[in-house]
């Protein structure tokens, strides 16, 4: 048994229906539904849903759902059926802070002077000249 909200109001349909039908009966075998139709047809699916317009015409349900996604712009006053919300095209991350813990390793050489190796965990790479200058320095 169907629920009431997936009945589909045909009357809604019938002039668009009727004009689709007077087309396929006198269409040439291979050609296009026109873009009068179609427009029609997205119309329709906007207030309707895409899924019952393209049960109800007849039509490709890719089809009339890429029209209705390339039509704009977007006539709001119109319900276009179920919503669904958009992911979102960007996303900001706090610039400064790491997703994971900074690590930083710096190894200094010299034949005169040794050798000096400092690891950073947990704290930003730009702590670690300050640091390194004040001890390299001290080897001299």
């Amino acid at each position: 048994m169907s629920r009431r909200s997936d009945q589909i109001p045909l009357h809604a349909f019938e002039p668009v229906l009727g004009d689709l039908a007077r087309w396929r009966r006198g269409r040439v075998a291979g050609s296009r539904i026109p873009k009068n139709l179609w427009r029609a047809a997205v119309r329709l699916a906007r207030q309707h849903g895409v899924s019952k317009t393209a049960l109800a015409l007849h039509l490709d349900y890719h089809g009339l759902k890429n029209r209705l996604e390339a039509s704009a712009p977007v006539d709001r006053r119109q319900p276009m059926g179920p919503r669904r919300r958009a992911s979102p095209a960007f996303i900001e991350l706090p610039f400064g802070v790491p997703l994971q813990p900074a690590e930083c390793v710096l190894q200094l050489e010299d034949d005169k002077r040794g050798r000096l190796r400092i690891e950073l965990r947990g704290r930003p790479s730009s702590d670690i000249e300050p640091l390194a200058l004040a001890l390299w320095s001290r080897l001299k």
